[in-house]
């Protein structure tokens, strides 16, 4: 994190005591999502999502496929237990660890007390952390070691660089931090996929 000025930031962002911003509010409210207090996933909801699972399971099964599902921890529940936040995984709340099946994974390991994985002014993940998680999926489903590819592509990164993210832009000024960033590739085209502006525990 660069020293800055006194700053104002918003509402909907909290800044910790080391300078990391994080998202508290924003369309769905999240750090009233994600209270320790909050209620639980009704029953009725979690066996839904456990129905889904086995059916995508066993159509994948049947049609000679891999398949595993993945809940990626919002960066919200990371922060929280290293800054002694009241908030938690409504994944683990609702379906803790010894009660999922094995192709139904939370990879917390992957991400929980590793800076450069954590970016300090966006409510997204690192590339670094990326490059991992998609090691792991690549490892766990498809079971390709990734090992070499994870080596290659985390030590040919570009040179450290001042960076403002999507938290750090709402800020007055602007909070910007420095991050290792990838070396530039191409643009792909980007296309409308249905979603709805919000923050989640996202699945995949």
């Amino acid at each position: 994190m660069i020293a800055q000025p006194d700053v104002t930031v918003p509402p909907n962002i909290r800044r910790l005591e080391d300078g990391r911003l994080v998202l508290v509010g924003g369309n769905h409210g999240v750090a009233q999502m994600f209270e320790r207090g909050s209620s639980t996933v009704p029953e009725e909801r979690i066996e839904i999502f456990r129905r889904n699972h086995r059916t995508r399971k066993q159509w994948a099964d049947e049609n000679g496929c891999t398949y595993s599902q993945w809940v990626f921890p919002d960066p919200i529940v990371l922060n929280a237990v290293t800054a002694g936040l009241g908030y938690r995984s409504i994944f683990e709340r609702s379906m803790p660890s010894d009660a999922r099946p094995n192709d139904l994974l939370y990879p917390i390991d992957h991400l929980f007390g590793r800076n450069d994985r954590l970016s300090m002014t966006d409510s997204h993940y690192t590339p670094v952390a990326n490059m991992h998680l998609a090691a792991d999926v690549a490892e766990r489903t498809l079971h390709i070691d990734a090992s070499k590819v994870l080596a290659d592509l985390t030590s040919s990164m570009g040179p450290d660089r001042e960076y403002v993210g999507d938290l750090g832009t709402q800020c007055t000024p602007k909070i910007s931090e420095i991050r290792r960033r990838r070396w530039q590739t191409p643009r792909s085209p980007r296309l409308p996929m249905g979603f709805r502006p919000g923050t989640w525990e996202s699945c995949t």
